[in-house]
């Protein structure tokens, strides 16, 4: 017969006799240096590997609390036959371990985490928690994860802080991940193929600090419920995929990714919940895409993209908080946005170039409007505008000859301030303030002749 084919139950806690006594535990089991965990087949408890050396229990396949290795000295735990955790799974802080086998595990009842260890690779192909997280972090020699048949993460998967790590694989089983999704600070990591076949995602997706070139694997997304971050990837060049995502529930967030020249973005997206920020991408020269996109329940920003030349997005877009576009040097034209309907606010500030002005057709009410340090010579565009909760200020833009696309503002909540645009006639900056109810105070100085 098989070793665990009847098991002898030790009532209550076991140590280091473990198998002088029986093969299968009640209680809680702490097994150190001196433990033989040879037979050991079953743990109703928590289960502590503590000391030093190799660990084997190949006969174990169940553990009904908590896994913790908890040995500075130990350098390998086999566990070929564990199937089920009902606990947290926590091998943590050990220095020496550089084997871990968890290759048979299929379900914990809580939190997965591997960190701070010695390993250089890692097989967790059967792991679905149904409760818990999985988190893989600051494994500074691991240079491979598979995750190859996994098909639910019922909290947070991480797999962060691995700066050998160059393979993450999964054979396209993976399909849902209730919490977070964090990938940062994986330095070697030039792919992430591994999420392709991934629908949903509960919480945020990040993408930080990692070497990946493209960003193309997220094809069968169609909704992430809080944010979607992509960030500090300083090789990225291109961020494709997302082809069938639907939804953002938070902020989708692109920046500081000091290579990437290429935006292409989702066809099929309808609502961002949070902020839209693009912003320090200093090789990014365009922004197109978007094509469904209406609704961006926070601020639309455009900030410090030296390269970028053209914005031609958004065109459907109807509802957003404010809209900021400032310190693109280069940016020169910005079109789209003739759906708007309704937007808390727009500026257009330090970007020299800028010569073209979006038309606003469908918008009549909006927030501030600031445009300061343009290269536009008229301010088109803004004829459907009737009234302007909040203030307007005009600055500083030296080609601005024509401030008449004004003219058919009714009011101007707060206040009116054009000044220091030496092409603009004075006169008609006068004859605008005159012509629009203005609730708060008027500066009109340093203007033409």
């Amino acid at each position: 017969p098989a070793p665990c084919d009847t098991l002898t139950w030790i009532e209550g806690d076991a140590s280091s006799d473990v198998c002088s006594r029986g093969n299968a535990v009640r209680g809680d089991a702490t097994l150190d240096d001196a433990a033989d965990l040879a037979c050991l087949c079953e743990v109703e408890g928590d289960l502590r590997i503590t000391g030093s050396g190799g660990r084997d229990a190949a006969e174990l396949r169940a553990v009904g609390g908590s896994l913790l290795v908890e040995g500075a000295g130990v350098t390998r735990v086999a566990l070929p036959a564990l199937a089920s955790v009902g606990g947290a799974v926590r091998v943590t802080g050990n220095g020496a371990l550089t084997e871990l086998d968890l290759s048979a595990l299929e379900s914990a009842g809580a939190e997965v985490e591997i960190s701070g260890n010695a390993l250089t690779a890692l097989d967790v192909t059967r792991i679905a928690t149904d409760s818990g997280h999985l988190r893989i972090t600051d494994e500074t020699a691991l240079d491979a994860v598979d995750l190859a048949r996994a098909d639910t993460i019922g909290g947070t998967l991480e797999v962060s802080r691995l700066p050998a790590l160059v393979v993450l694989r999964n054979t396209d089983t993976l399909r849902t991940i209730t919490g977070d999704l964090l990938v940062e600070e994986d330095g070697a990591l030039a792919l992430l193929g591994a999420f392709a076949g991934v629908t949903s995602i509960g919480g945020s997706v990040r993408v930080r600090a990692t070497g990946i070139t493209n960003l193309d694997g997220f094809n069968d997304l169609t909704a992430i419920g809080a944010d979607l971050t992509v960030a500090d990837n300083l090789s990225l060049l291109e961020i494709a995929g997302f082809e069938a995502l639907l939804t953002i529930g938070g902020t989708l967030d692109v920046s500081g990714n000091t290579a990437l020249a290429r935006l292409l973005a989702p066809a099929a997206l309808t609502a961002i919940g949070g902020d839209a920020v693009f912003a320090a991408d200093p090789n990014l020269l365009l922004i197109t895409g978007f094509e469904s996109l209406t609704t961006v329940g926070g601020d639309l920003t455009v900030a410090a993209l030296d390269r970028l030349t053209t914005i031609s997005a958004f065109r459907e877009l109807t509802t957003v908080g404010s809209i900021l576009v400032t310190s693109d040097p280069v940016l020169a034209s910005v079109t789209g946005f003739g759906a708007l309907e309704t937007c808390g606010g727009l500026a257009f500030v330090v970007t020299p170039a800028l010569v073209t002005l979006p038309e606003l057709a469908a918008l009549t009410e909006m927030g501030d409007l600031e445009i300061d340090g343009t290269g536009a010579a008229h301010l088109d565009g803004f004829d459907a505008v009737r009234q302007i909760d909040g203030y307007v200020r005009i600055e500083s833009n030296p080609a601005l000859t024509s401030v008449v696309g004004l003219i058919g503002v009714d009011t101007i909540t707060g206040a009116l301030t054009i000044t220091d645009n030496p092409a603009l006639p004075t006169a008609q900056a006068t004859d605008l303030a005159a012509s629009v109810d203005v609730q708060g105070p008027t500066d009109i100085s340093g203007n033409g002749p």
